[in-house]
């Protein structure tokens, strides 16, 4: 007898929060000593968090199929997460 694979259909809902910037513009008053006309520092991030019940790396990839026949995702890799911080200066 062939046994056949058995197939499990596991929930992939989900909600992610995938861009984040945060931004702070120094005033002119507290730059004036540093003889700059424009100040900005940021920190930005991407794939920061995601809230899920899915027990596999990632509800939203796959690394066989169309994602939908399979029923798993087959040890995808998951999204990266990123930090960067950043400093813009205007002269």
């Amino acid at each position: 007898l062939r046994r056949q694979r058995q197939m499990c259909i596991r929930d992939r809902s989900y909600i992610r929060l995938r861009n984040v910037t945060l931004a702070y513009d120094f005033t002119k008053s507290a730059i004036k000593t540093l003889k700059i006309n424009g100040l900005r520092l940021y920190v930005t991030s991407q794939n920061l968090f995601t809230w899920t019940k899915y027990l596999g790396y990632d509800p939203e990839t796959s690394s066989e199929g169309d994602g939908l026949t399979k029923g798993g995702d087959y040890a995808g890799y998951p999204a990266a997460r990123s930090l960067i911080v950043g400093l813009n200066l205007t002269f």
